[in-house]
C-alpha cells in the first residue's frame, strides 16, 4: 500500500528492469478514502487535489510534493450568524456525514437551519433538507460536470466572489486581442522607420492638395516592402497629427485612415488577397509562424499563429521562445499537445491560478489555444471565429498537431569526433551565425 492508501500488486520485468503493475485497488486515486483530505477536490481521472473556494491547502508544502491527505482549511473563519454566506457548487460528496431533517419544508428554512447551527458547512435541498455538521470530504470532480450533486457551501461574507469584481478568463482573452492590434500598430510604425534609416524606404515630402495617395512603379511590382506617402497624405489620415495613441521608443504614434480606407498592411496585399512573401523575414523568437518563418510567406493567419502562443504562455505563465522540458525535448507548444493527447491538461495550468480560474473556460481557452497554432494556416480559424469561439459554449473542432513540436534529441555519438580522423586547427575566430 502506497502513502495515498492505493493498494498495488506489482510485478518486476527483469528485460526492461521495471516494476509492472498488474492490479490496484481502488483503481482511480480519487476513489482512495479522503484522498484529498477534508474540503479538497479530487480532479477525476487527474489524480490532483484542489481545495474548495474560500480554503486554502492546510501545508503547502505537502501538496508541492503531491501529499494531500492533509486536506485544506478555511481562508476566514465562520462568522456563525447572518454574516456568512452561501456559494453553489456541483460535485460528488460523502453522503455517511450528512444530516436529514423532514421536518423543513422549504429552501429559505434549510438555509436558515444551517445559519442557526454554528457548525454547519453546508446544505442541500430537493425535496427534503440536508446538513453537513463536519467537514466536506472525499469530494469528486468530473471534467464534463455529470456527477454528484449541488450543494451550498457556507462561507464568511467576505469569501463570496463578487460578479463585478471578478472578470473571467474571457474577459483577459478578449483585452488581449485589443492590445496585440495596437502591438501591430505599433510595430508597422517602428518597421517603417528602420526601413527608412537603412535607405529601404524614401518618403517624398511635398504639399498638395487635395490629399493624394502616391506610390512608384516600384512597389505597385512588389519590389519594396513598403509604399511612400507624401506629408498631406498622412496629415489627413491623422486629422492633423490629432489622434495620438502614445508614446514610443522613435517618437508619437498616430491613429490614421486614408481615404480609401485601408490598417497599412496593405503595403503588399492586394485587393482580394490573403497572403503574400516578402524577403525580409523579420518578428519575435517563438511567436512566427512556420510558413513566415521558414518561406517568407504571412498573412492573417500568420498574427492567429502568434495569438495563440500568446493564450498558451497566459494560461500556462510559460515563454514558448524560452521554455524546454528537458525530459522529452518539447518547446510550450510540444509540452501542451503532448498534455492534451494523454488527458492531462491540468498539468499545464499556472498552479497559482488554481483558485481563480473556470474549469470549462480554462479548457476552452487550452483548446482554442491549440487550433490557433496548427501546422498549416488554412486549419487555423479565423481571428473573427476566434472571438465568436471565446463568447460562446458550442463545440470546436478537435485540433492537429502543432508546428515547432518535433522532438529534438541529440545523440551523444553525433558530437564526438573520431580520434583517429585527420584534423586541422583553425585559429581565425568566428561569430556565432543565427538565423533571424
Amino acid at each position: 500500500m502506497n502513502f495515498s492508501g492505493q493498494f498495488n500488486q506489482l510485478s518486476w520485468v527483469g528485460d526492461s528492469q521495471e516494476w509492472f503493475s498488474l492490479w490496484s485497488q481502488p483503481r482511480q486515486q480519487c476513489e482512495v478514502y479522503r484522498y484529498c483530505g477534508e474540503f479538497g477536490i479530487c480532479q477525476h481521472n487527474a489524480s490532483v487535489c484542489t481545495c474548495l473556494n474560500g480554503f486554502q491547502p492546510r501545508s503547502p508544502l505537502d501538496w508541492n510534493l503531491n501529499e494531500f491527505s492533509g486536506g485544506c482549511v478555511r481562508k476566514t473563519s465562520l462568522q456563525c450568524g447572518d454574516d456568512d454566506r452561501f456559494l453553489p457548487v456541483h460535485l460528488v460528496i460523502e453522503t455517511s456525514n450528512q444530516r436529514l431533517n423532514d421536518d423543513i419544508e422549504t429552501a429559505d428554512n434549510c438555509e436558515q437551519s444551517c445559519l442557526n447551527d454554528c457548525s454547519c458547512n453546508a446544505y442541500a435541498y430537493n425535496t427534503s433538507c440536508l446538513l453537513w455538521n463536519e467537514s466536506l470530504f472525499n469530494l469528486q470532480r468530473f471534467q464534463d460536470g455529470n456527477g454528484g450533486i449541488s450543494i451550498q457551501l457556507r462561507l464568511a461574507a467576505s469569501e463570496i466572489p463578487s460578479p463585478e469584481g471578478k472578470k473571467p478568463l474571457k474577459a483577459y482573452i478578449i483585452v488581449l486581442i485589443a492590445v496585440s492590434i495596437l502591438i501591430c500598430i505599433l510595430g508597422c510604425f517602428l518597421f517603417a522607420y528602420k526601413m527608412k534609416q537603412r535607405g529601404k524606404i524614401k518618403y517624398r515630402i511635398r504639399e498638395t492638395s487635395p490629399a493624394v495617395f502616391s506610390i512608384d512603379r516600384e512597389a505597385e511590382q512588389g519590389k519594396l516592402e513598403l509604399p511612400s506617402f507624401d506629408l498631406s497624405t498622412v496629415a489627413a489620415a491623422t486629422n492633423n497629427f490629432s489622434n495620438k495613441l502614445g508614446q514610443g521608443g522613435f517618437g508619437s504614434v498616430y491613429k490614421g485612415k486614408l481615404q480609401d480606407e485601408h490598417f497599412g498592411m496593405a503595403r503588399i496585399f492586394g485587393g482580394k488577397q490573403t497572403l503574400a512573401n516578402t524577403n525580409r523575414v523579420v518578428g519575435t523568437y517563438g511567436y512566427m509562424s512556420p510558413e513566415y518563418a521558414m518561406e517568407g510567406t504571412f498573412s492573417e493567419k500568420s498574427d492567429v499563429f502568434s495569438f495563440g502562443v500568446m493564450v498558451l504562455e497566459i494560461v500556462s505563465s510559460k515563454k514558448n521562445s524560452n521554455f524546454y522540458f528537458l525530459e522529452e525535448s518539447y518547446n510550450l507548444l510540444g509540452y501542451v499537445w503532448q498534455k492534451w493527447n494523454v488527458n492531462k491538461v491540468f498539468e499545464i495550468m499556472d498552479p497559482t491560478l488554481s483558485d481563480s480560474y473556470n474549469l470549462q473556460e480554462l479548457l476552452r481557452c487550452i483548446h482554442i489555444g491549440l487550433l490557433c497554432v496548427q501546422d498549416h494556416f488554412l486549419d487555423r480559424p479565423t481571428m473573427s471565429a476566434i472571438v465568436s469561439m471565446l463568447g460562446s459554449e458550442g463545440a470546436l473542432p478537435l485540433p492537429k498537431q502543432p508546428a515547432f513540436t518535433i522532438e529534438r534529441k541529440t545523440q551523444l555519438s553525433d558530437i564526438l569526433v573520431n580520434i583517429n580522423d585527420a584534423v586541422s586547427i583553425n585559429l581565425v575566430t568566428i561569430t556565432k551565425p543565427e538565423g533571424r
